[in-house]
């Protein structure tokens, strides 16, 4: 039955910091669909809720796998899980973070601005591509 709330299942079989993990994750998943909401922005609110259900389903169907090996004699690792280590998870949780929020806060500042922002990142590009001397 706890398994139905994301992290309680896994806390329930002695696992906290995965219990914690997918509980902060369906925590972090609500708050930044309700703030993408606010700001109206129509297709990241889509995404947004897609987290949410998965940020449901996935510790559900893990915490039922992880009591049936208990059950089988297979005492599991506590400990985040592998797929949250990825470079492409990374990466979309950073889309998430920055993306919808730099598209706001950018949208209201008028042309210099972003003029002098497109002069400071040539010059960061630049600089991040020398070749160091030899």
């Amino acid at each position: 039955m706890l398994a139905f709330l994301p992290g309680l299942g896994h806390m329930y079989l002695g696992l906290m910091r995965r219990g914690i993990f997918f509980l902060s994750a369906f925590a972090f998943s609500i708050f930044v669909t309700v703030q993408l909401g606010i700001m109206g922005i129509a297709p990241f609110i889509v995404l947004g809720a897609f987290s949410i259900v998965a940020a449901v389903v996935i510790p559900f169907f893990e915490a039922l796998s992880l009591r049936r090996g208990i059950v089988a004699g297979i005492k599991p690792e506590d400990c985040i899980p592998a797929f949250a280590k990825s470079p492409l998870v990374l990466v979309i949780v950073a889309f998430f973070l920055i993306v919808p929020f730099v598209v706001n806060i950018l949208s209201a500042l008028p042309w210099f601005v972003w003029l002098i922002l497109l002069i400071v990142l040539a010059a960061a590009f630049g600089w991040f591509n020398k070749k160091p001397k030899e």
